[in-house]
């Protein structure tokens, strides 16, 4: 944590598997791709604050709600795979409601299919309590 708050002009931060849960008191403002990949993430508002980001990854994490991605305005790449919230019926739907900006989620670029069904404002929905779940 001591070496990542040194970071101020970071443009390109990858931090995978460090058991990292909470950076939210930390800022990168110049940050355009970030890689949290393999930690112990729960939440959106757990990451940095980066208001420039583009690309996110943040595979096997434990994100179960969308709570939070508002934050990143600017997202036209997220990764979430591995996380709770992937399993969730209408997850894609959702994401590209929250982030119209998004062009590719999960290394899948957006498709119609995505814009339709019935994702709602649902944020912070556990997709546990959805009803449906989809398994891959």
């Amino acid at each position: 944590m001591r070496i990542l708050s040194r970071l101020k002009n970071v443009e390109d931060l990858t931090v995978i598997d460090n058991s990292l849960h909470d950076l939210s008191g930390l800022s990168f403002n110049r940050c355009q791709t970030a890689n949290f990949s393999k930690n112990y993430f729960t939440s959106f508002k757990s990451l940095p604050v980066m208001p420039n980001l583009q690309s996110l990854i943040l595979s096997f994490n434990q994100i179960k709600t969308l709570n939070g991605l508002r934050r990143f305005p600017k997202l036209e790449y997220l990764e979430l795979t591995g996380n709770g919230i992937y399993y969730s019926h209408t997850y894609r739907q959702r994401v590209f409601k929250i982030l119209p900006s998004l062009k590719v989620l999960d290394k899948t670029i957006k498709m119609k299919t995505d814009e339709s069904g019935e994702p709602g404002d649902d944020e912070d929905k556990d997709p546990l309590e959805e009803g449906t779940c989809t398994l891959l």
